[in-house]
């Protein structure tokens, strides 16, 4: 991870670690952090989106999301925009980031 292959853009780099994953059936992850420093991505802000979706999905199911009750936009704004707000406000090194993600979203639903 710490020494990535250096493909210049995006698509060689995505279509390098494609072409490597199938000819080996294993991911490499230079090839990963390749694509990641591409797109400016660190692992932190990797880690926080990944936890962050998967809250907003459960908070989703708990808010009605297959019986179509739930509500996506909120004052104005769709929900992966609050999820966005409340990321960058959040500490990711905490035991109970989940929860305050959860709760954040949480605070900021249409009762």
């Amino acid at each position: 991870m710490s020494d990535p292959r250096q493909e210049g853009d995006f698509r060689s780099a995505i279509e390098a670690m494609a072409q490597t994953t199938i000819a080996n059936k294993a991911m490499h992850f230079s090839d990963f952090a390749n694509v990641m420093a591409l797109i400016e991505m660190d692992f932190d802000r990797l880690y926080r989106t990944y936890v962050g979706k998967n809250v907003l999905n459960f908070f989703r199911q708990d808010h009605g999301y297959k019986d179509g009750s739930y509500i996506k936009i909120w004052d104005g704004r769709e929900d992966n925009e609050h999820l966005s707000e409340l990321l960058s406000g959040l500490d990711s090194s905490k035991p109970a980031f989940r929860d305050d993600v959860y709760h954040g979203l949480q605070s900021r639903y249409p009762d």
